[in-house]
């Protein structure tokens, strides 16, 4: 394994402060509005920089290179970001850091504890369809992933999994 010049913390103290806009680009001096992103959305809650899946600390983090490692040779915390596995593979490897940020963006304002909005409102229409009722919401704060009822494709944990588990913790819980 590779050893990075740069530890978490000082990744992290580098990106506090500090939003992207839709457009790719980073803003030093944030504007406070709906369209820009802030990176670190509370230093003492480790999450994913991308879904904002949380974590127990921020070393469980993986470090993700905006501009290609094998390209830049660059490991300062100017080009490294603080990502889950899953988003750190979907990330574009590419020198022109605008798309890694565009993905950045675009992943986060899609995406609610690390789970693809989109995939959770489908399951709200199943269920719905399915039950005849409406969903309360608050049982999502007992929601935690059931592993004596999931596996996974390799190391993913595939859309059609998650969705169907989502759905029969709707239908269990709503009875």
């Amino acid at each position: 394994m590779r050893e990075f010049k740069t530890n978490h913390k000082e990744i992290l103290n580098y990106w506090i402060g500090k939003s992207i806009n839709k457009n790719g680009e980073v803003l030093l001096k944030p504007k406070n509005t709906f369209d820009d992103l802030l990176v670190v959305l509370d230093p003492g809650e480790p999450s994913c920089w991308a879904c904002n899946k949380s974590f127990k600390s921020w070393d469980k983090l993986e470090r993700a290179h905006i501009k290609p490692r094998a390209l830049s040779r660059d490991d300062s915390p100017n080009n490294l970001f603080l990502l889950c596995s899953n988003c750190h593979f979907e990330s574009p490897d590419y020198m022109n850091s605008k798309f890694f940020y565009m993905y950045i963006y675009d992943k986060s304002k899609r995406s609610a504890f690390g789970f693809d909005t989109k995939i959770i409102s489908d399951c709200i229409s199943k269920f719905e369809s399915l039950s005849g009722e409406g969903v309360d919401f608050s049982v999502f704060n007992d929601f935690k992933i059931d592993t004596t009822k999931i596996n996974t494709h390799g190391s993913q944990l595939v859309d059609s999994t998650l969705q169907a588990m989502i759905i029969d913790f709707l239908i269990e819980s709503h009875k």
